[in-house]
């Protein structure tokens, strides 16, 4: 009666927490099993978290006593400051196959699971040493970095043009790659794998530099701004004109002239400016160079003139006098 149970075939199901048959599956235990229990089969079903023991009753028992024993022994490392958006991106498809495609790479078992109301990253392995090194693992590549947001370029956090660049970004990254906007705290935050981070960034970055709208005010004395907007408007306007590549315009007003334009085109729009009123000072130089000339001119003429003045008084003073002694 014992010889025929044990050798009459079964099937022993057992509910296990995932972590527990996911490290069965990742670990190939079935393949362990059957050095000692050659006819067992192992299936693991991590949707319904269980496995399924297939085999000679004499073996599937003592089989099942293996696993119990083996899934004791697993141990588990934790991950503080885990923020809930890195937890959110680890779950996408593309990313934690990225992040378990890494562990294989190196040959570290390592199952994750996440607090619900904490900022920490639950790791489980076989040893304390692969959990460990799992976990850096994990945080190696996984990466949540912010972007400050200047002020003057907050309004383009809002824009269609931002919306669609940043869409952009995400779709070179294939899923591996997650921006979050945050104008009112002045932020880009960037969720992506590691070998994504600096081009990013970088693509970010150079949006925003390229976009950014500044405002700069010229002050100039009040003669220099009567002749400029006398004389040189339609110089500034043209200086205006070319920076239209740059989303800028110069206008002028009573005390100064105004540049709105990336930081790029307000570079160019002062130099422009400097070269026009360097022009002006020299124009206005060359003018009291002529002026000092002709007051020069005028005076020694005065002085010719009452020389001659003089000399003439004294003439007819002695002709007078010759007269009055005849």
């Amino acid at each position: 009666m014992y010889k025929y149970e044990k050798e009459t075939q079964m099937q022993k199901v057992s509910y296990l927490r995932r972590f527990q048959v996911l490290i069965l599956q990742f670990c190939n235990f079935e393949q362990e099993l059957q050095k000692t229990f050659k006819d067992v089969s192992l299936k693991c079903d991590v949707s319904k978290n269980c496995v399924k023991l297939e085999g000679l009753c004499g073996e599937v028992i003592p089989a099942s006593v293996q696993m119990r024993e083996f899934i004791s022994k697993i141990v588990k490392t934790e991950v503080r400051q885990f923020s809930k958006l890195l937890q959110t991106f680890l779950h996408n498809q593309p990313v934690y196959m990225y992040v378990n495609n890494r562990l294989r790479e190196r040959n570290v078992i390592g199952v994750w699971e996440f607090s619900k109301e904490e900022e920490t990253l639950t790791v489980f392995s076989k040893s304390d040493q692969e959990a460990v090194k799992a976990a850096h693992l994990i945080k190696e590549s996984v990466i949540e970095t912010p972007v400050v947001v200047k002020n003057e370029a907050r309004p383009l956090l809002t824009s269609e043009e931002w919306q669609s660049k940043a869409k952009e970004i995400e779709q070179q990254g294939e899923g591996l790659i997650k921006i979050i906007s945050e104008a009112d705290k002045s932020q880009i935050i960037i969720l992506c794998t590691d070998k994504w981070e600096r081009v990013s960034r970088e693509f970010i970055e150079d949006f925003l530099t390229e976009n950014t709208i500044y405002e700069e005010i010229l002050n100039l004395e009040p003669g220099m701004m009567r002749y400029l907007q006398m004389n040189c408007a339609d110089a500034i306007t043209k200086v205006g004109t070319q920076l239209q590549n740059e989303k800028g315009n110069v206008t002028i007003n009573n005390t100064g002239i105004v540049v709105r334009a990336t930081r790029t085109g307000l570079n160019m729009a002062k130099f422009s400016i400097d070269k026009i009123l360097r022009e002006v000072k020299k124009h206005q130089e060359v003018t009291e160079v002529s002026k000092n000339v002709s007051d020069i001119e005028s005076f020694h003429t005065w002085q010719k003139f009452t020389r001659f003045s003089q000399i003439k008084i004294i003439i007819s003073y002695l002709i007078s006098s010759y007269k009055k002694l005849k």
